[in-house]
């Protein structure tokens, strides 16, 4: 099993992939297999099987109205209920990032923030957030639901609001992404 996939299983599930136990997990959880499929459509070493992938990966993306390129994605992704996710294909994101349903990772076409984002570790998004624009976000950030981010944001803070509001937490994202290595 690829080794960014276990860091993923374990980001979900706070426990070692086990050949039976994590193909069942896999074939039962939506957001898990849709990851899985994402990661072998980038990452497979034949191009019969990342062929494969890719379509049942588009597939699975019209059907969930969810597109999600996979390789700017770093270890220990995970979704919680992952449907209309967009995340643009150049936007960078970091180690152990958790997507809500609804959120919009975006590019800004014109004016000083022209660009994609780039997504520290440890960082929560919660449901129909947006971030767009070529921007920052730290690591050990917490971003609320229906917040609009356009603007850098510092380590160890919470996002709240339209337009955004930052605050400082140490530990922001401590009972919001449990599991990390």
């Amino acid at each position: 099993m690829n080794k960014v996939f276990q860091e993923d299983y374990y980001a979900r599930y706070g426990e070692e992939w086990e050949k039976g136990k994590g193909a069942k997990r896999i074939l039962k959880d939506r957001d898990l297999r849709y990851v899985f499929i994402g990661r072998m459509s980038i990452e497979s070493k034949s191009f019969i099987v990342r062929s494969f992938f890719r379509l049942i990966r588009h597939k699975m993306a019209v059907k969930r109205c969810t597109e999600i390129n996979f390789k700017n994605i770093k270890r220990g992704f995970s979704l919680s209920h992952g449907n209309n996710i967009i995340v643009n294909c150049n936007a960078k994101i970091g180690k152990y990032v958790n997507l809500r349903n609804g959120v919009t990772i975006g590019m800004e076409a014109r004016g000083k923030r022209k660009g994609v984002p780039k997504i520290g570790d440890c960082v929560w998004i919660g449901s129909n957030a947006t971030i767009v624009g070529k921007i920052r976000v730290g690591n050990n950030v917490l971003i609320a639901p229906n917040a609009y981010v356009n603007r850098n944001i510092p380590d160890d803070s919470i996002v709240i609001g339209n337009p955004a509001v930052v605050i400082e937490k140490k530990e922001a994202t401590k009972e919001y992404i449990p599991y990390i290595r």
